[in-house]
């Protein structure tokens, strides 16, 4: 589950960095399909605060395991640094760090 939860933070990060288009966030959920033909979803996010140049949001996913039925849902925290360009009304977003992924049954690391 470890490569797995890597892999996941790959792809949201990337998905992320190309999703500040106006035509980008009309469209959710965003869907990636993996090399094993695995299907990620990525919901909305849903921002938490917005401070300074620092915004920090979450998100569900799921993940619908090859040759499985059910998608398993979790949730990813994002913590972004921003450029405001206000004469537009638009942010920028510089990076994005996911701090925090949860799934079903997974365990904090002791």
């Amino acid at each position: 589950m470890k490569i797995f939860t890597r892999i996941i933070v790959l792809l949201c990060s990337a998905l992320f960095a190309f999703s500040t288009s106006k035509a980008a966030q009309d469209e959710w959920p965003k869907t990636i399909t993996g090399a094993d033909g695995s299907i990620i979803k990525i919901y909305e996010p849903q921002p938490e605060s917005f401070k300074g140049n620092i915004l920090k949001a979450r998100a569900a996913i799921s993940v619908l395991e090859n040759g499985k039925s059910d998608p398993t849902f979790g949730t990813f925290w994002t913590v972004a640094t921003v450029e405001t360009d206000r004469d537009n009304r638009r942010i920028n977003i510089q990076s994005v760090k996911i701090p925090n992924i949860k799934f079903p049954g997974q365990t904090d690391p002791a």
